[in-house]
């Protein structure tokens, strides 16, 4: 019996030209962006006739959102019990060799840096993609040095915005680089024209995301709209340094930090203002679904992604990266303005054709078909 059948992951008895065999690595699916988009993609593709796997690091047990339903699903921790680095390593060398897929796709820096390495092995092209702007994410020292000796193994590398383009192509073998964005879900809710009186902040609560500027923000501008509060979505190790911050605040009580939620969209619909701060972005999801809903969106202009997606002006406003002061007085002139609000909203809800589905599918299938005949 082949190790693929005792694994049970076999791929299809016969090689078939008009589908490919994907495998697709991911750390978990646990909270997150990335995570999200792994899913769609891994069950897109499926729907699409390919043959597709998710090979996660973490336990099933630490999902956060639902498995795709209609890929196989390997746990290396569940299903070869082990948690190290280097026997986690060997894992996916053993379930990458049973396979031999067409082509890998993997998620996040330290995925990527065992999948070109493991993928090299086997003479197996490998799409290595970076959800973050590379130029600007802190990684570990270790890290950042293997993803300078294992992204030159890589057939490709997958970014969400072009400016990090010319980073990419001199660090993957023969400058493959595809920019491909993040699509938008589709709506379960009706986008709403004007929401409740809050102002909202999703994601995950760690350093990149810089929630104590919106904090910061909405204390200065409290005190003018007395019925506005605060609410930010998501979890993280900044938890208890983040509450901390908003009861020193003095509108504490109106600061709220309730964790993650599936139902996100029911957040959305509830706010009259979205904010993204961040100190460094890829393709923000959040901002995106915002959009989608007819939310008023404001985002620091940080590498990469709020540019990319908001037309200053027009369905959204740009802030400077890092400039509070223009922070505050953005959202003064928003939340004062409920024309302009409106008028923004309005025009926000053209991302769904901008970011549709199933052309951002499009754009991964030919990126892949072409890699896979490369």
């Amino acid at each position: 019996m082949s190790e693929s059948n005792k694994l049970g992951i076999e791929y299809g008895d016969t090689p078939n030209p008009s589908r490919l065999s994907i495998a697709l690595c991911a750390p978990s699916l646990g909270q997150g962006g990335a995570e999200r988009v792994v899913c769609w993609l891994c069950d897109g593709l499926a729907n699409r006739g390919h043959d597709v796997l998710l090979v996660t690091r973490a336990s099933r047990s630490e999902d956060f959102y639902p498995a795709p339903e209609r890929a196989r699903r390997i746990s290396l921790i569940d299903d070869f019990r082990v948690k190290s680095g280097p026997l986690q390593l060997l894992a996916l060398y053993r379930v990458l060799k049973s396979l031999r897929p067409d082509i890998t796709i993997s998620f996040l820096p330290r995925t990527n840096v065992a999948c070109a390495l493991t993928a090299s092995v086997l003479k197996c092209p490998v799409v290595v993609c970076e959800r973050a702007d590379p130029r600007s994410e802190p990684l570990h020292w270790t890290t950042s040095a293997a993803r300078v000796l294992a992204y030159p193994l890589a057939a490709g590398i997958v970014l969400q915005a072009d400016t990090a383009r010319t980073w990419a192509a001199r660090r993957v073998r023969g400058g493959v680089v595809g920019v491909i964005p993040n699509p938008v879900r589709p709506l379960l809710r009706p986008p709403h024209v004007v929401g409740g009186p809050i102002l909202l902040g999703v994601g995950r609560l760690c350093p990149q995301k810089r929630f104590d500027r919106l904090i910061r923000a909405f204390a200065s501008v409290a005190p003018d709209f007395p019925d506005l509060n605060l609410r930010i979505i998501g979890d993280g190790p900044l938890r208890n340094e983040l509450r901390d911050l908003a009861d020193a605040s003095g509108f504490g009580a109106r600061i709220a930090l309730p964790g993650a939620t599936l139902d996100i969209e029911a957040e959305y619909a509830r706010a009259r203002l979205f904010v993204l701060t961040s100190d460094f972005e890829g393709f923000p999801n959040v901002l995106v679904e915002a959009m989608s809903l007819g939310l008023p969106v404001i985002a620091l202009d940080c590498p990469t992604g709020p540019a990319e997606i908001i037309r200053d002006g027009v369905d959204g406003i740009l802030v400077p990266k890092g400039d509070e002061m223009a922070l505050t007085r953005t959202l003064r002139m928003v939340l004062s303005d409920d024309q302009l609000a409106a008028r923004l909203g309005r025009k926000a809800v053209e991302i769904q054709l901008r970011f549709a589905p199933e052309g951002v599918l499009d754009q991964w299938e030919s990126f892949l078909w072409n890699l896979s005949t490369v």
